[in-house]
């Protein structure tokens, strides 16, 4: 029978993530570690070669980021993300744990694991950020929340304060768990800790006296610190954090969580058979003692999978639905219907959902998808399936949660954009121009006009000479622009292909004229716009043939662009082949 949302969602919310912490998560951009390493400069493998095992440091922490477990084990989500380090760049770390900031400084670790900038002592050097945190309010069910000035706040020795904290309320203890236990006994009033480690706490340690809210205080970013100067370990190092996804990070924190074991205690059986309790007490203490033992552990599975439940649904926040294959109809939940503001968007996305789901023919099935969202945006998701209810026809009903990749998306595509591009001309770099060029050459039909143009400035090592290197700095770069506006019609590939050698590829063009009219416009503008810098341009020109290289166009416009020199510069020549003589020869347009 499917699930269906309750008014209380929170059991079947964490059953779906529940069931969804065993599903395999593929990451999106997972690479092997013979990729990795093939990505890595020559010095960077000579360094992993040289230092196979490292040190690293770490505190004890709070659960379940970084701790140390009751069997003196170090555990938690950045002993995964470094192990997943490992596993990428083969190196290998010998975690040492420690709680003073002295001896951590005075090692020879090589690495700390891990820090957040704002809790940084002597300005060590950090990697790029590998996981993100939010900071939550948690207080003695007994104070007034709208007053807290006067009240004791609870803090981890060692740990900066918020700013709005007043330095004479402040009571300290050695941990986190520590400063949960402060307020829950009312030893302290409050205090603020990040959403994971407490909502772990909260449920472990099943606390009574202690309400939790959101606020936005502070968001934490953690890196790996090196406690001496490596800039090659710090290279490799962001390379490996760059290969871990959201998803990768998402299903660390998912396992974290699956290993959330509550403390069974007097107060939580009281709380749970105290009518029982009463009952029993006044028949004999030792029968209820026997029978609350036998009852606990028979429960205590069911208890440990409610309490795994209730600490996913805390640190999670996705978009929940579910697809009836018999009725062919989709719900979604409150929190995912929130993302639309109409529903014509909400009904849209329902049928691209249902679309895909149709698609699917295996048991766990993810996929990318993209519909219109709420301030007239496209979102794209990460859609993570489960089927279940099966029978002799098959998977009657499908669950699945929608994660939100828009802004993870985004980011790869402006990376990949900026990798392609010349950083000072704003056209495309030399290796980019070149593929795209290949690209075309390999499509281009025998019907099909192209012409490629080579161009560079005349005595340019003049202009850095005389007016120095700043200012020819700047007129490869207004280069760029004039380029673009005079060429950029929306087909041309134009490029920067070394020092202020330049290059434009134009598929069907009009005619010859009209290319040696553009190149005569590029070099009048650029010239106009630097009165006191005289510019002139060489342009070497030349048709395309059917079959041909990138190697052999070059070479005909590089023959013209040279003999544009000899001719005086400030020239537009044309590449001309006598095909009767098999003479090739470069003539002035």
């Amino acid at each position: 029978m499917p699930i269906k949302f309750y008014r209380n969602k929170i059991y079947a919310i964490s059953l779906l993530l529940f069931v969804l912490m065993v599903v395999t998560i593929i990451p999106i951009s997972a690479i092997s570690t013979k990729e990795f390493l093939s990505s890595l400069t020559e010095d960077e493998l000579f360094y992993i070669q040289q230092n196979p095992k490292l040190k690293a440091h770490t505190g004890s922490g709070a659960a379940p980021l970084i701790y140390v477990d009751d069997a003196a084990q170090v555990q938690g989500i950045f002993k995964q993300v470094l192990h997943l380090i490992e596993e990428k760049t083969t190196l290998k770390f010998e975690l040492v744990t420690t709680n003073s900031v002295d001896e951590i400084i005075s090692s020879d670790s090589d690495i700390f694991v891990a820090i957040s900038p704002s809790y940084n002592p002597i300005d060590l050097t950090l990697t790029q950020p590998f996981f993100r945190t939010e900071t939550i309010l948690f207080a003695n069910k007994n104070v007034d929340l709208n007053f807290l000035d006067d009240k004791i706040f609870a803090a981890v020795e060692g740990a900066s304060l918020p700013s709005q904290v007043n330095a004479s309320k402040v009571k300290y203890f050695t941990s986190r768990e520590e400063t949960l236990n402060g307020v829950e006994k009312g030893k302290a009033d409050y205090g603020f800790g990040n959403i994971y480690s407490i909502a772990y706490y909260v449920a472990r340690n099943g606390y009574k006296n202690i309400v939790t809210v959101p606020t936005e205080v502070e968001v934490r970013l953690y890196s790996f610190a090196l406690l001496k100067e490596n800039p090659l370990l710090l290279s490799i190092l962001n390379k490996a954090i760059d290969t871990i996804d959201f998803n990768t990070i998402q299903q660390i924190v998912l396992e974290e969580a699956g290993r959330l074991e509550r403390k069974i205690t007097i107060g939580l059986i009281i709380e749970a058979y105290s009518s029982l309790i009463i009952l029993v007490a006044t028949i004999v203490v030792l029968l209820l003692v026997l029978l609350v033992y036998l009852i606990a552990k028979a429960n205590k599975k069911n208890k440990i999978q409610k309490n795994r439940y209730e600490i996913l649904s805390q640190i999670s926040n996705e978009y929940l639905y579910e697809y009836d294959r018999n009725d062919d109809k989709i719900v979604l939940s409150d929190e995912c219907e929130s993302l639309f503001e109409t529903e014509e968007q909400k009904e849209r996305a329902k049928a691209l959902i249902k679309e895909a789901l149709k698609r699917v023919e295996k048991d766990f099935s993810n996929f990318l998808i993209q519909f219109p969202i709420a301030n007239d945006t496209i979102g794209t998701f990460k859609a993570i399936n489960l089927k279940f209810d099966k029978n002799k026809k098959g998977y009657n009903s499908i669950i699945g949660k929608l994660v939100d990749v828009s802004e993870d998306i985004a980011e790869k595509r402006e990376l990949i954009n900026r990798s392609q591009m010349d950083g000072l001309s704003g056209v495309l770099n030399s290796m980019t121009a070149k593929n795209f060029i290949d690209e075309r050459l390999k499509k281009k039909k025998t019907r099909d006009k192209d012409v490629f143009i080579l161009l560079d400035f005349d005595d340019f090592k003049i202009i850095n000479d005389t007016y120095g290197h700043l200012a020819g700095d700047s007129v490869l770069s207004h280069l760029g622009s004039s380029l673009r506006r005079v060429f950029d019609s929306g087909n041309e590939i134009m490029g920067r292909i070394g020092g202020d050698e330049f290059c434009v590829y134009i598929p069907n063009f009009e005619s010859l004229q009209k290319v040696k009219e553009q190149c005569d416009s590029l070099g009048k503008e650029l010239g106009s716009h630097f009165d006191n810098i005289p510019i002139t341009l060489s342009f070497g020109i030349t048709e395309i043939e059917d079959k041909e290289s990138f190697e052999e166009i070059f070479k005909r416009a590089d023959v013209a662009l040279y003999d544009a020199k000899q001719n005086g510069k400030a020239q537009i020549v044309v590449y001309k082949k006598i095909q009767e003589l098999d003479i090739r020869s470069a003539v002035k347009s």
